[in-house]
């Protein structure tokens, strides 16, 4: 497989990786991309040939690939809005890539709140109900995905309480359905802090380690401590290191818990 992957930033379509080769789909190193000590992004997504995917590393399927991973910026102390914004990625116009237009609408109606017909809806007075447009540059509406924050997504309807700050992208003219992410990826994704990362390859570990946490717990939540415990004897250093940082993360975000609660769902 030959694939061709240049990093985009959300919404901006501002190129923060250069397009580059690679006989595989790339994962090390790409989780997380820096330029600078006030430009930091996060991945969210791949597109390809009309085909967007939340999985990290993404799961295109032979020959050769012409792809865009898609960031969104991270980081700042600025404060934060009381409002629902909303922002459209076209994936059935020219090129493979798809892209992000940051002056197309895709609101169709407000429910709940004052909507002056732009791309942001207050959240101040009252939750707000946002439905999206059927089509869009004549390419018809796939799916919400939210960026950032708690909103709520189903089907046409993008939902956000009151005082809330959410961020939420109208997908249109999807090749195939698109995959949410599911309870276990976003814990992945929310237990990697940026600050506890000695190298770019730990994150690949990170998502190794939690899928094996996951899996002990599935069986009985005592083998999730003894996983723990055992952190201490793992070698080399640096992956006992990493780990270990894990396991203070997964106290600060409350992660375990999260997974517990899922799996006891499912177990039920």
């Amino acid at each position: 497989m030959i694939v061709y992957v240049t990093g985009k930033q959300i919404i901006t379509n501002q190129i923060i990786a250069e397009r580059s080769q690679y006989d595989h789909v790339p994962s090390i190193g790409w989780q997380y991309r820096s330029q600078g000590p006030n430009n930091n992004y996060q991945y969210m997504f791949a597109t390809w040939n009309g085909i967007i995917d939340t999985s990290f590393p993404p799961n295109p399927q032979g020959g050769t690939i012409e792809m865009t991973y898609w960031y969104v910026a991270i980081g700042g102390n600025g404060p934060v809005p009381e409002q629902a914004d909303v922002t459209a990625l076209l994936l059935g116009g020219e090129g493979d890539n798809g892209a992000f237009d940051a002056t197309a609408n895709p609101i169709d109606s407000v429910n709940g709140a004052v909507w002056s017909g732009g791309t942001s809806v207050s959240t101040t007075n009252g939750s707000v109900d946002i439905v999206s447009k059927t089509t869009l540059q004549s390419q018809k509406f796939s799916c919400w995905m939210i960026l950032w924050g708690n909103g709520q997504v189903q089907d046409e309807h993008y939902s956000v309480e009151k005082k809330a700050y959410c961020i939420a992208m109208a997908v249109y003219a999807a090749a195939k359905p698109i995959k949410p992410l599911g309870p276990i990826e976003d814990v992945k994704r929310r237990i990697i802090d940026k600050r506890y990362l000695y190298a770019d390859f730990l994150d690949e570990n990170l998502g190794k380690f939690l899928d094996e946490v996951s899996r002990y717990a599935a069986t009985s939540p005592d083998r999730l401590s003894k996983l723990l415990e055992d952190v201490e004897g793992i070698s080399p250093k640096i992956v006992k290191d990493m780990l270990l940082d894990v396991k203070v993360a997964c106290s600060r975000l409350d992660a375990i818990q999260t997974i517990l609660n899922v799996l006891s769902k499912k177990q039920k």
